[in-house]
């Protein structure tokens, strides 16, 4: 069964009160799916933040064995964004000792404040891909829709690279035939530096992209 808003499993009556809970506090982010040995729990975890781009951000799965809470229960991260693999087994050690800390007790809400805790400065702990620099302030920090990260100065700098060699090449045609027409011309293409997906300007780049051309 998947569930991401109704009916409490009646087969878990120990999780009840929590599941319901659950539901109220978590409406969107909250996915349950039942099976005869326990309950899946998939809790989306990001900072809370609002009005500025979500950095950091992972899937808390937790499964409820059918004896929950005398029964701990299993956790896994996954589909992690923006964090690195030392602030993982930070934040799993971090998830180890609540559950420790919670035997025998009802701890989905710990864990989950836990996490949300753990990630609230939405700041990732991986580094700039360009300059390999940590990011040291929110404000500093650009997401691709790729999922890579860069200082919004370093990704700049580097659009701008990217045109002015378009620029060049389009200059070096242009001298040699200038009635080519715009369908022969080579179209620009912003790539990430390190997938090459392509990213479009108007969509991609930080809103206070011109700035850093002042």
């Amino acid at each position: 069964m998947d569930d991401k808003s109704t009916s409490s499993p009646v087969s878990f009556p120990d999780l009840g009160d929590e599941l319901m809970l659950l539901k109220s506090a978590f409406p969107t982010e909250l996915t349950i799916n039942s099976s005869d040995q326990g309950l899946l729990l998939t809790v989306q975890i990001t900072p809370g933040v609002s009005n500025v781009p979500v950095n950091v951000l992972f899937a808390l799965k937790i499964f409820c064995p059918l004896k929950y809470p005398s029964v701990s229960p299993v956790v896994t991260i996954s589909d992690p964004v923006g964090l690195s693999d030392s602030a993982l087994s930070d934040l799993q050690s971090d998830i180890a000792a609540i559950i420790e800390s919670h035997e025998t007790e009802l701890v989905i809400f710990p864990l989950i404040e836990c996490c949300r805790d753990f990630i609230s400065g939405n700041i990732p702990s991986v580094d700039c891909s360009i300059c390999f620099d940590a990011f040291q302030t929110e404000s500093d920090v650009y997401r691709s829709r790729c999922n890579h990260f860069f200082h919004k100065a370093c990704i700049s700098a580097y659009h701008d690279s990217f045109r002015n060699a378009h620029n060049h090449e389009m200059a070096l045609l242009l001298a040699k035939n200038p009635h080519c027409p715009k369908e022969m011309r080579p179209k620009f293409e912003f790539l990430c530096p390190l997938c090459k997906t392509i990213l479009h300007p108007a969509v991609d780049l930080p809103e206070d992209f011109n700035s850093f051309h002042s």
